[in-house]
């Protein structure tokens, strides 16, 4: 099990764009910052969206008598 999480957080950290030869000299410390702050970025992402989405529901609502 240990192995395959440490192949997962290869492939996300290659699939950020970092490279193979890079990610092998990184720390622990340094992939779980890297990791956590993708992840919060991520997180913003979706809620900036959710909030967009529910504004626009919003004004579609109010523009046919919703309100």
């Amino acid at each position: 099990m240990l192995a395959f999480q440490h192949w997962m957080v290869i492939v996300q950290l290659l699939k950020l764009g970092i490279p193979y030869e890079s990610i092998k000299t990184f720390t622990v410390d340094e992939i779980n910052i890297i990791v956590a702050s993708e992840m919060a970025i991520q997180q913003k992402q979706q809620e900036e969206q959710v909030r967009d989405l529910s504004s626009s529901q919003a004004k579609s609502s109010f523009g046919r008598g919703g309100f």
